[in-house]
């Protein structure tokens, strides 16, 4: 009996082997299972983008067709006081921020310690915590900057002659209109950037605010487009295809020749 039991059993090496073939697998499937988490989270970021845009769209239906939260009008002097309307985020000139006044205040009927001006002014802003809906903070972010990780378009809202109404067409830099399934509604910010709006430089703004690879390398990041539909798109694409800021995507086009 003493034999039979130690032929039924393991050796070391054998046991070595086992672990190694067990560890080996597991190294084989663990990027696999790394890929289908990010998809399924790229999944559930896009379902909260449409839902964000279906609270615009509520918000553009009360508000007679306006895209998005604007402020009032302004002349902007560093474009020779083009008329403008003012966006509504991140401010770091204003005492709290800005935060009374984000655009998610007025589209989600938020009202907190900022909308009441009852925030603790004894402590720096910067410390005090934000209170945006879960709906604006995309699964793979943890602990975003300013507590919310999509970013609007900002071109859609400082264009006052073509592009604030949300029926309304965007046009190029020369009247060209664009398709509502090419432009950019909304995007994805980087965790570390406190900003509401993807800016309207290009050359800049888009490397500091806009994150490129959200979902992962392969992936790229998801963008809510005008018409609704939601895309995830790598930043090539979105620089070489359309920009996310500007329909002509920083190229001005030439008016065609006259006949």
């Amino acid at each position: 009996m003493t034999d039979a039991r130690k032929r039924g059993g393991f050796t070391l090496v054998e046991l070595l082997v086992v672990i190694g073939i067990i560890a080996l697998l597991i190294a084989m499937l663990m990027p696999a299972l790394t890929r289908v988490r990010q998809q399924a989270l790229s999944l559930k970021c896009k379902s909260q983008m449409r839902d964000v845009g279906l609270t615009l769209r509520i918000y553009s239906d009360e508000f007679r067709g306006v895209v998005f939260p604007i402020g009032p009008e302004f002349p902007n002097p560093k474009k020779g006081n083009q008329i403008e309307w003012q966006t509504l985020g991140y401010e770091p000139a204003m005492p709290d921020l800005g935060r009374s006044k984000r655009w998610p205040v007025p589209a989600f009927h938020i009202q907190d310690e900022y909308t009441d001006g009852t925030y603790d002014k004894t402590k720096p802003i910067t410390s005090l915590p934000v209170t945006n809906p879960p709906v604006l903070i995309c699964p793979n972010d943890v602990e975003p900057t300013e507590n919310h990780t999509y970013i609007l378009n900002k071109y859609l809202a400082v264009n006052t002659l073509n592009s604030v109404k949300l029926s309304g067409r965007v046009r190029d830099k020369v009247g060209n209109p664009r398709s509502d399934s090419d432009v950019v509604l909304m995007g994805e910010k980087r965790v570390s950037e406190p900003d509401y709006y993807m800016e309207a430089d290009p050359a800049t703004e888009f490397d500091r605010v806009v994150d490129p690879y959200k979902h992962g390398i392969k992936l790229g990041s998801n963008y809510l487009y005008k018409d609704g539909h939601v895309d995830i798109v790598p930043p090539k694409v979105i620089l070489d295809g359309l920009d996310s800021w500007d329909p002509t995507g920083g190229v001005v086009i030439p008016p065609p020749a006259t006949p």
